[in-house]
C-alpha cells in the first residue's frame, strides 16, 4: 500500500511545519510508502529540504520508504544539490517525468532552439582590424586614422586625415 501526498503551490519556511504535519499524520496512517507528489511545486528552500529529510529518515526507521514524484525542473535541481535525487521516482532520462513535466522541457527545448536559429547581429569593433588596441592619448578614432593614412601613404593611395 502507498500513501500519496500531493503539494501545491510555492513551498518555503512558511509552509514547511504543515507539510511536516502532513507527512508525519501520512506516516502514521499505515504501513506502506509514502510519495509526495510535486508536481504543482515550483519552488522549494532548504526548509522543505529539511522536512523531507526528516520525514526520510522517520520512515527508514519503520522500514518504509519515502518517493517523491515529478519535481519541476527547479525543484530537481534542488534535490541534486541537496543528493535527495535518487528519492525520485522514475529515471528522467528514460521519460520517467510526467506528461506535465515532459511538456514543459519540451517547450522549453522549442524556445532555446528558436534562440540559436535567430541571426545574430554582427558588431565590427575597428580595433579588431587593426590588429591594436587604441592609443589612450589619441582616442580610437585619431589611432585608426593615423594607422590608415601610414598604410594608404606606403601603397600610394591618398592620405586620409
Amino acid at each position: 500500500m502507498r500513501i500519496v501526498v500531493w503539494v501545491r503551490g510555492e513551498q518555503d519556511a512558511t509552509t514547511a511545519a504543515g507539510l511536516a504535519e502532513r507527512l508525519a499524520n501520512a506516516a502514521a496512517l499505515g504501513h506502506g510508502d509514502v510519495v509526495v507528489d510535486l508536481s504543482e511545486v515550483p519552488f522549494v528552500d532548504r526548509a522543505i529540504v529539511k522536512v523531507l529529510v526528516h520525514s526520510q529518515e522517520l520512515l527508514e526507521s519503520q522500514c518504509r520508504r519515502l518517493a517523491l514524484r515529478a519535481p519541476s525542473t527547479f525543484v530537481q535541481r534542488v534535490l541534486d544539490v541537496c543528493g535527495l535525487v535518487d528519492l525520485v521516482e522514475g529515471d528522467p532520462a528514460v521519460g520517467g517525468l510526467c506528461p506535465r513535466t515532459r511538456a514543459e522541457r519540451d517547450c522549453r527545448r522549442d524556445r532555446a532552439a528558436k534562440r540559436r536559429s535567430r541571426p545574430r547581429r554582427v558588431v565590427h569593433d575597428r580595433r579588431r582590424r587593426t590588429g591594436a588596441a587604441p592609443s589612450p592619448a589619441l582616442g580610437a578614432e585619431s589611432n585608426f586614422a593615423r594607422r590608415r593614412s601610414s598604410s594608404c601613404r606606403a601603397a600610394g593611395h591618398g592620405v586620409w586625415t
